[in-house]
């Protein structure tokens, strides 16, 4: 749903506001529509997962596991 910042441009009040179609958003200090949209920012919290775990095994070739000159396969 899309919220909304802005300042009332008659009371100097700061607000959101959750506004669906074509209504037109309020100042719920004084009640203006004399309004400016103010510029927002979001935040967003991402999950991320682990790395994979990292092998100390590597072959003199320079290939490590996974690469067809893994050293544990002697």
């Amino acid at each position: 749903m899309p919220i909304f910042e802005y300042v009332c441009k008659d009371c100097d009040a700061s607000f959101e506001a959750l506004v669906m179609g074509g209504r037109e958003a309020e100042c719920p200090k004084c009640h203006g529509q004399h309004l400016g949209q103010k510029f927002s920012v979001f935040s967003a919290t991402v999950k991320t997962a682990s790395a994979a775990p990292q092998s100390s095994c590597s072959s003199p070739s320079g290939g490590g596991c996974g690469m067809g000159g893994c050293c544990m396969d002697n």
